[in-house]
């Protein structure tokens, strides 16, 4: 079974718009028990067809950032395999194939990613934080997401911490595109919902880790060398 989870702050029409093809896409490769988790983390749209379009939908009455949402989505999930999605793009008919496929070709593999331009240089590996799934087994293991994170660093910091506890990350080879690079369309707005919160004032990736973000691969496989 496979849970799709994609935490939603949409504030104007046009994301609107995106966010339907995407559940369309979605959709479109799923099986009958798959399941589509939409967490609305602060949307200000009138929601009530994208309601329609998933499974489950939670509403946050205050937006409590990226992986605090996703956490919600993972805990409400009883899938085998998660994936964690943008909501600003395109995928194609056999993602979910294609994914299930790349798991089940190697049990050590816990984290599957799309594939394409966006790769995190200098990791060692390819992963691309738009779309990627996870083994449940591996969160039961490492735990979620750290919440201390308010816009970027939490993907990373889940990815390291697998890494260091053994387990694999490789890519699924399915279409793909991603035509946006800021989900809310309007990042200013986005900021205001989250001022004064505690994703706000929490900690960077190097002042948990003590190295910068763009080295989790290699560190994490220095922690699992270290069996630390």
């Amino acid at each position: 079974m496979i849970s799709i989870i994609s935490p939603l702050v949409i504030l104007d029409q046009k994301l609107f718009e995106t966010t339907k093809q995407f559940l369309l896409d979605i959709r479109a490769g799923l099986l009958p028990g798959d399941e589509i988790i939409i967490v609305d983390n602060g949307s200000t749209v009138d929601m009530t067809e994208l309601i329609k379009m998933c499974d489950i939908y939670v509403k946050i009455p205050k937006p409590i950032g990226y992986g605090g949402a996703m956490n919600i989505g993972a805990k409400i999930s009883k899938a085998d395999y998660i994936i964690f999605a943008n909501n600003d793009m395109r995928v194609g008919p056999d993602w979910a194939q294609q994914t299930l496929e790349k798991f089940n070709s190697d049990p050590k593999i816990g984290i599957v990613s799309c594939h394409g331009q966006h790769m995190i240089p200098s990791t060692g590996t390819a992963f691309n934080g738009i779309f990627w799934a996870v083994r449940k087994e591996v969160i039961a293991q490492i735990g979620y997401f750290d919440i201390l994170y308010p816009r970027e660093g939490d993907d990373s910091d889940f990815c390291l911490r697998a890494v260091a506890a053994g387990w694999e990350i490789n890519t699924a080879e399915f279409f793909y595109e991603h035509p946006e690079r800021k989900s809310t369309h309007n990042q200013v707005s986005f900021d205001k919902l989250l001022e004064g919160s505690l994703q706000w004032k929490c900690k960077k990736f190097h002042e948990k880790w003590g190295f910068n973000e763009i080295n989790w691969y290699r560190e994490g496989l220095k922690l699992r060398n270290n069996n630390i």
